[in-house]
């Protein structure tokens, strides 16, 4: 007879040997790792060592840096997109063939 216990049971040992096996296999092993390793030992409160904005001055011409700390709200006061508006702005001026701060500044 299936009891309830038997039913819950197996939910979980379907997820459990389908990560398992993803885990194992080359092309998505290291993707299961890295998830696993971010979830375990960063719980979000761990800051990196070297902010975004050092890292944006140091390589003016990374776009990918450059995006990335125009799109991090520098005061906390303002609203997220009264916040970042300005930095995008300068981005665009600074990097015209970037499309990506022009579909930003769009949304908001």
């Amino acid at each position: 007879m299936d009891g309830p216990k038997r039913r819950l049971r197996w939910p979980i040992w379907l997820a459990l040997s389908s990560l398992t096996v993803l885990a194992l296999l080359p092309a998505t092993g290291w993707l299961v790792r890295s998830q696993l390793a971010a979830e375990t030992f960063m719980d979000g409160r761990a800051q990196s060592s070297v902010s975004v904005v050092t890292l944006a001055q140091n390589h003016p011409d990374d776009y990918l840096l450059q995006y990335a700390e125009a799109m991090e709200l520098k005061d906390v006061h303002k609203s997220y997109s009264n916040g970042v508006l300005p930095g995008l702005r300068a981005l665009s001026s600074r990097m015209p063939d970037r499309p990506g701060p022009y579909a930003a500044i769009l949304r908001f």
